[in-house]
């Protein structure tokens, strides 16, 4: 199919394009002799500003370019992307108690600064840059179920275009397309490509969209996308074809380190029929020719220019990186279109529905969104889709709405005919993972029981699904402090997802995380450190960005260092979890709640008593916030205050009055965590002791002494620590006086 378009209308490379801009706000000149190494070192565009007004100008002044603020304090602007606080007084954990997910570290050492804004802008070149790739060697061998990349989502997303129904193609279109494109409502799908081709506004925001992978702005034009895609064919002839273009210097060393390997690019690309008719460009960056071998396998529309002919790729074009050579004042990049792209997006598909029978492509791309964390793009067959809804919920720790949709989903499995039975496990699985989130436990055990129960029915006792069940009970039996018990469940797991997956998968990075937090409580740290680098380095391949998984992880390590008295590796590793997990949750969640309590942990040690106490209020607050007021890590927070108040302000009436709300919590809703329960009577009896209230300390004391032999035993080594302090406290003098008093008063 030839389109005839004017040649003032060809695309040009620069359009709308984002850069990276550096501005350092440095008032006490802080950063005088590091400003022409941080100059030489970025090769991106490094401002300095010591006066506030000036900073604020310029920042309100930028449209297009992405914002990384060096500061050693904070404000908040909407032009500014990344934050990174730059701090010498080691006061920065006051820092992070400033509600703005922005923030990417906070650095009292310049090196280390230096080298976290450089691998910042790492990754925002590799999301900005125009290419994805993708390392076809041996992939047949893998499970892609889990794989999250760019390659696969522009792979599938023509797909889940051409699945589209054209029964509401103009109805409810946003006014603001409209707005933009006012043709949109009555063009012929015959003329997409030449309509495409004729408005550069249209190219610009769809190409834009493509790269940013923007489903809201995409979906918007999601008929005409399709249309679009409809009007490209099969070529029926090898030829060359040419495209010249500049590129960054990030996005040339990305095309070099994978020579040979698979790329595509994030747009719909053209490209010219003739060499001669490439124009050039004066620039700084690198200017690059695309040699592109077409061959039978090659969808593309032709092109008839004023000027010469050109061609409309698909937007999931392959190609394989033959060559790079230079030549004059560029570089000569020979592609060769292959169809390898198809085929491994096939087989992502067919490994996700190994997992999911029967799954949608729409549904199939939901889930791939959701496991690039894009929680806020991934809600969209009835019960699937409100499974989908339900996840993206979750995820974002919106833990009510997500149960609404998983009950509605495993409604409709129940009366559907034939009943669902095999399917319905995983709503009731993603159930018990909700209420294990809300501190429902046993409820939670009993979800989980239930859907081990079917996974063990309908599938091999080898299966994923089975790995996942023996996790989630292995995480009640840790709350339950169970600790032998939830380690061999973790064990079992990671056992079933080595041989499945081959010892490399980003399920088993839960898996190890949990093991090593069990090896931490038996003090076996070396061991916990090893199976926490093996999570963190599958959570790399896998989220090069960053994820809410390798945010818990850090925090599990924060612990692990700290029950070791090792505090500044231990904040270090707090101070990154809490980091990511505000850009990832920036409306709250129990892992930041979690993560505060950390920091108060850490300002206890630095015996900051007043700063522990503010970062306990903090995420006591986020817990109430969450309505999570009565979860058991409330209580654990509720326990902190008490013993904070108990054993450094000598206020013994307030820290009786939390440790009493956390013992009525245990007792409403976690009768059975009888350790618990007799920690908490302990430090009560402490208090009552302190106040020379020996009767009721003799009281709470003997409680707790009575279930602990109950749920441990009497040879338990808490049962006999707690005799040994025990029999120091019945030995103190003030007590002997008291009970002689006693004594004698009965005589």
């Amino acid at each position: 199919m030839e389109n005839k378009i004017n040649s003032d209308e060809q695309q040009t490379d620069n359009e709308d394009e984002e850069n990276i801009v550096i501005i350092c706000f440095d008032p006490n000149n802080e950063f005088n002799d590091h400003i022409e190494y941080l100059k030489q070192q970025l090769n991106d565009s490094v401002i300095f500003y010591s006066e506030l007004e000036l900073c604020i100008s310029f920042i309100k002044s930028i449209e297009n370019e992405i914002i990384s603020l060096i500061i050693s304090h904070l404000n908040n602007f909407n032009q500014i992307k990344n934050i990174f606080l730059f701090d010498v007084s080691n006061n920065s954990n006051e820092c992070l108690s400033f509600e703005d997910s922005k923030i990417f570290g906070i650095y009292d050492k310049f090196d280390l600064l230096l080298t976290a804004i450089q691998k910042q802008i790492n990754l925002i070149e590799k999301k900005m840059s125009r290419c994805c790739f993708f390392d076809q060697i041996q992939y047949e061998n893998k499970d892609l179920s889990k794989q999250s990349n760019s390659f696969l989502w522009h792979q599938l997303f023509p797909d889940v275009l051409l699945h589209l129904s054209s029964d509401q193609q103009f109805e409810n279109v946003d006014q603001s397309i409209l707005q933009q494109f006012p043709w949109i409502n009555d063009y012929e799908p015959n003329e997409a490509v030449r309509l495409f081709m004729k408005y550069p506004s249209i190219r610009e925001f769809i190409n834009k969209a493509l790269k940013n992978e923007d489903i809201k702005q995409l979906y918007m034009l999601r008929y005409f996308l399709r249309d679009l895609i409809q009007n490209l064919q099969f070529g029926k002839e090898n030829r060359i074809v040419y495209r010249r273009m500049i590129i960054s210097r990030s996005e040339f060393n990305q095309i070099q380190e994978h020579n040979g390997k698979l790329i595509m690019m994030k747009e719909f690309l053209t490209a010219n029929t003739d060499r001669s008719s490439c124009y050039a460009s004066s620039t700084k960056q690198i200017s690059v020719l695309f040699e592109i071998e077409l061959n039978k396998n090659s969808i593309f529309a032709d092109l008839e220019l004023s000027n010469h002919e050109a061609i409309l790729f698909n937007l999931n074009s392959t190609f394989q990186i033959d060559n790079i050579q230079p030549h004059d004042q560029l570089w000569i990049i020979k592609l060769i279109s292959v169809n390898d792209g198809q085929i491994i997006k096939q087989k992502y598909i067919d490994d996700t529905r190994c997992q999911l029978q029967d799954l949608s492509i729409s549904i199939i791309f939901g889930k791939l969104i959701c496991d690039m964390s894009q929680w806020n793009q991934s809600q969209e067959e009835l019960a699937w889709i409100e499974h989908g809804l339900g996840r993206a919920h979750h995820w974002k720790g919106e833990w009510n709405e997500s149960r609404i949709y998983y009950d509605r989903s495993y409604e409709r499995m129940m009366k559907n005919e034939p009943v669902r039975i095999k399917d319905s496990a995983v709503i009731l699985s993603d159930i018990g993972k909700i209420l294990y989130l809300q501190g429902q436990t046993e409820e939670s055990y009993e979800f989980h029981q239930k859907a081990l129960a079917i996974y063990m029915k309908y599938y091999s006792h080898s299966h994923p699904h089975i790995a996942i069940s023996l996790y989630n009970i292995g995480l009640i039996f840790r709350m339950r402090q169970k600790q032998d018990e939830a380690l061999v469940f973790f064990q079992q797991a990671l056992l079933i997802q080595e041989k499945y997956y081959d010892s490399f998968h980003v399920d088993m990075g839960t898996s190890l995380t949990r093991i090593a937090s069990c090896l931490t409580k038996e003090e076996r740290y070396d061991e916990a450190r090893n199976y926490y680098q093996r999570a963190l380095a599958i959570y790399e391949k896998y989220y090069p960005l960053g994820h809410a998984s390798v945010a818990f992880t850090l925090g599990c390590m924060s612990y692990m260092f700290y029950v070791q008295d090792k505090y500044n590796e231990s904040f270090t590793f707090v101070q990154q979890a809490m980091i990511m997990q505000k850009r990832f949750y920036p409306n709250g969640h129990i892992d930041i709640a979690t993560s505060l309590v950390d920091m108060g942990n850490f300002e206890y040690y630095r015996k900051n008593h007043d700063k522990s106490l503010k970062m306990y209020d903090q995420g006591l607050l986020m817990f109430r916030k969450l309505n999570l007021s009565n979860h058991i890590l409330a209580v654990g927070v509720l326990e902190n205050i008490g013993n904070t108040q108990l054993d450094e302000k000598d206020d013994y009436d307030k820290a009786l009055d939390y440790h009493q709300q956390a013992l009525n919590i245990l007792e409403k809703y976690y009768p059975s965590y009888l350790a618990r329960i007799a920690d908490i009577l302990s430090s009560m009896g402490d208090a009552f002791f302190r106040q020379q209230r020996f009767d009721e300390a003799l009281d709470s004391y003997h409680r707790s002494i009575n279930l602990l032999k109950e749920y441990y035993s009497s040879n338990h080594v808490e049962t006999i620590s707690f005799l040994r302090n025990y029999d120091n406290i019945l030995e103190n003098e003030e007590f002997i006086k008291h009970h002689e008093q006693v004594l004698i008063s009965r005589k």
